[in-house]
């Protein structure tokens, strides 16, 4: 979650990277050589109109913005992730609960003849469920925790929140039922020919619960979804895929019936990437911005998963909506000869 407020916040910086070097209007096209021209009063008045509308939009948009909600959410995840890197034995304790359940529940499963698991070569396969093994992670807030088995995945913490106090707060981790089925050697010493076949769930939520006033409410709820190409000749899908779709939102709240939302998208097709970020307030639009570029070589899902893609990506264009009012869209190339007509 952390690295996708991250491509979030690049989204939104790029954007105004954009918007402040290069942006025209449909209706009012900047001319290549404005030198040769003189300044049509016209384009003068759609700019003073285009100034006014920018100003009234970032009033409205100072207004709406409610950012404790999200801070609250964005303090108990790093407050999470903090407590886990302090304990030493979080790894171990981890390792020893999955290895227990594997055990439990990963069978060994004779290759049928003339399936496609035949075909690729295997004898043999394991099947590996990402969303069936449930375990619940206590801290002590000292140092320390322990795991013990669960019909979910939860992580239950003490921590000190701007706006909420110190209390005790709750991470729960789902999967959807609806996956994907990905194939790879087994790799297990000794064995050979031996498939993992492993289900890849197409939804991840995360919900953050606090105990507030000797309740468990509701803090920040949040989904992403993975689209990845299918073949209709395969039933599992290639993670060495370089096109895919990422989309996601966050919802969250601190008191009733005030909230607010993050969406983002993420989308590849080959060496381009388009990214796209939204805030809202109690379901009104507040600033959505999407960001196209380039990446120098085509890179696989697993690839963009485990790498930041933003350093070597080039971008192309850029657009940025405020209020549901205004639109504002441009590149990188007009920036000098907008900025002369400033």
């Amino acid at each position: 979650m952390k690295r996708i407020k991250h491509f979030a916040f690049a989204a939104l910086m790029l954007c105004g990277i954009g918007l402040f070097t290069a942006c025209t209007t449909e209706d009012n096209p900047v001319p290549s050589d404005p030198s040769e021209s003189a300044v049509d009063p016209e384009l003068t008045l759609n700019r003073e109109l285009l100034l006014s509308s920018i100003e009234k939009d970032t009033k409205a948009m100072a207004d709406m913005m409610a950012p404790e909600p999200l801070n609250a959410t964005s303090q108990a995840y790093a407050e999470l992730l903090a407590l886990i890197q302090r304990d030493r034995n979080f790894i171990t304790n981890m390792q020893t609960v999955l290895t227990a359940l594997a055990e439990r529940k990963v069978s060994l499963n004779p290759v049928l003849a003339g399936s496609e698991l035949a075909q690729m070569g295997y004898v043999a396969y394991i099947t590996v469920d990402n969303g069936d093994f449930g375990f619940r992670v206590i801290f002590d807030g000292k140092g320390s925790s322990r795991i013990v088995t669960a019909d979910q995945m939860e992580f239950i913490f003490p921590a000190n929140i701007a706006g909420i106090g110190n209390t005790l707060f709750k991470v729960i981790i789902g999967t959807s039922q609806d996956s994907y089925q990905t194939v790879a050697d087994a790799n297990i010493k000794g064995i050979q020919h031996l498939a993992c076949v492993t289900r890849l769930p197409r939804s991840l939520t995360m919900t953050l619960r606090g105990l507030i006033n000797n309740q468990e409410l509701t803090l920040s709820e949040s989904v992403i979804n993975l689209q990845l190409p299918e073949s209709e000749q395969s039933a599992f899908v290639d993670l060495k895929a370089s096109s895919f779709t990422l989309t996601g939102r966050q919802n969250a709240y601190l008191n009733a019936g005030d909230g607010c939302a993050l969406d983002f998208s993420l989308n590849m097709d080959g060496t381009d990437m388009t990214l796209g970020y939204g805030y809202s307030r109690n379901e009104a639009s507040v600033i959505g911005c999407v960001a196209q570029m380039v990446l120098p070589q085509q890179s696989s899902f697993i690839t963009q998963m485990s790498k930041n893609a933003f350093s070597t990506a080039d971008l192309k264009a850029v657009g940025i909506s405020m209020v549901d009012d205004l639109l504002l869209t441009g590149t990188v190339t007009n920036g000098e000869a907008f900025a002369r007509h400033l």
